[in-house]
């Protein structure tokens, strides 16, 4: 009872293209379909899924598959665990992460709040901040004139005596 897809020069090529045949690089996943001992091939049972079945193979070959598939079943569920542990870890980092800038934001909204608050109602800009720098001086400035008037009169009223 032989598939019509083994038949078919396109889909017969597929058909052994499944897990656990070994190709010339080595690799168990992509292979090109073989025959074994002259035998013609035909999907197993399951759709095709896992791999050929010959139709003389003996039930040693079929146990050698199923061992081959189950090792490479294995394989598979290890890389998953792997990928799903790193996926977990990422995601406790970035949760850590996320809680520790929320705080950061909590900390500086609050530093603001209360920069604002020290200043009353009334905010206070730069422009308004220079302009009070530039009277201060000018007053610095004047009182200096006055200082230094002052001592030289005062000079002066010492010399005279």
């Amino acid at each position: 009872m032989l598939n019509s897809a083994s038949k078919s020069p396109t889909k017969g090529a597929d058909v052994g293209k499944h897990f656990g045949q070994t190709s010339k690089t080595g690799d168990s996943s992509m292979s090109e379909p073989k025959e074994m001992d002259g035998g013609t091939t035909r999907p197993s049972r399951g759709g095709g899924r896992g791999g050929t079945i010959h139709e003389n193979s003996t039930p040693a070959d079929m146990v050698s598959r199923y061992q081959e598939l189950q090792k490479l079943y294995e394989d598979k569920a290890s890389e998953h665990e792997k990928l799903h542990s790193n996926i977990k870890k990422q995601k406790e980092s970035y949760i850590r992460r996320e809680v520790f800038y929320k705080s950061q934001i909590s900390h500086i909204k609050d530093t603001l709040e209360k920069t604002v608050l020290c200043r009353g109602v009334e905010e206070v800009s730069m422009p308004k901040i220079r302009d009070m720098h530039r009277k201060i001086l000018g007053t610095i400035g004047e009182f200096h004139a006055r200082t230094t008037r002052s001592i030289e009169e005062h000079e002066r009223d010492l010399s005279r005596q």
